[in-house]
């Protein structure tokens, strides 16, 4: 899965655990209540580690690509002026 498909499942994936925690019953007095409060916490924490994690791979292909513009562009340029050169000495 590309990242940035991930980072849109990811982020779904959120905000339906947000949801679900909302609708919890807010007591703590009901032990089950508690503990599925708990354990949607700690799902949306891992959730939120990864989506870190993806964004953190989406910047770093958004770098790759970038990089590889550059080097198109500076070839495209290259190749351009060494065919200047070769045009101006005949």
């Amino acid at each position: 899965m590309d990242p940035k498909t991930a980072r849109l499942a990811l982020t779904i994936q959120l905000d339906d655990i947000e949801t679900y925690r909302k609708a919890l019953p807010r007591s703590t007095n009901n032990a089950t209540a508690f503990s599925e409060a708990k354990a949607f916490k700690v799902l949306r924490d891992e959730l939120l580690k990864k989506l870190w994690e993806v964004n953190g791979q989406c910047a770093a292909m958004q770098l790759l690509r970038d990089e590889h513009s550059n080097q198109v562009a500076f070839q495209r340029l290259v190749t351009e002026e060494k065919q200047a050169e070769s045009e101006f000495e005949t």
